[in-house]
């Protein structure tokens, strides 16, 4: 089901003593699942600090943020675990596997201690085979190449089923091949389910290749673009 995300005049900031640093100021945006979307900007611009309050791994200091009609904002820490867990699949550029956790294991960590309608086995089995992983399912993660560990991370990323699928910076620890296979399996991965996909990344080539570019310098918008991919 689409779940659109509405920000409204968002802002974060961080207290160093006595100085406060403004990372992000008075962000307004919306996303819809019916287009993928990069978020581009420099290191230290607030692209990453903006993809985890979208992904409820931090909160804003001021501003709105709703999911769907749901006011994020004034959730507690409760509601948000359950809202992260059932609508948000992050992935990360550093894959954060569980080293003595089997390929397999890691995808299905998610689901630890969780109740959920669907057999949590054949979905991880499924999730690996599609990500061309079906042979290492009982390797570790030392035993796999740095885009194979990736492929777990986003198999792990949807185990949940997710509504959003959201990667930050989730080619930056690959060469380009290995980099454009993993973007190509995302896009193909959310016209398959039909969830939206918010990348951040500074490779504006990679970019490109989303329906929708936004260049985010100084913690503000400076354009918001949308374009025809071919």
């Amino acid at each position: 089901m689409s779940i659109p995300i509405t920000l409204d005049r968002l802002s974060k900031s961080f207290q160093a003593g006595r100085t406060e640093n403004q990372v992000l100021k008075d962000i307004t945006l919306k996303f819809t699942s019916d287009e993928s979307t990069a978020i581009v900007g420099t290191s230290g611009s607030g692209k990453s600090t903006l993809l985890s309050i979208i992904g409820i791994l931090d909160r804003q200091t001021d501003g709105l943020f709703f999911l769907g009609e749901r006011n994020v904002s004034k959730m507690k820490a409760g509601e948000l675990s359950e809202v992260r867990f059932n609508d948000m699949g992050f992935i990360f550029q550093q894959y954060h596997l569980v080293c003595s956790l089997t390929v397999l294991e890691n995808v299905l960590s998610p689901l630890m201690m969780r109740k959920v309608e669907f057999n949590k086995k054949e979905r991880a089995v499924s999730l690996l085979e599609r990500v061309g992983l079906k042979d290492h399912l009982h390797k570790l993660p030392s035993q796999l190449s740095g885009g194979q560990q990736q492929r777990v991370a986003v198999a792990r990323a949807l185990i949940n089923q997710p509504a959003w699928i959201l990667a930050d910076e989730p080619t930056g620890n690959l060469d380009s091949a290995a980099g454009e296979t993993i973007l190509a399996l995302l896009l193909e991965l959310k016209e398959e389910s039909g969830c939206g996909l918010i990348i951040v990344t500074h490779d504006m080539q990679l970019a490109q290749k989303m329906e929708r570019q936004i260049l985010i310098q100084d913690g503000e918008i400076l354009t918001d673009e949308r374009r025809a991919i071919a």
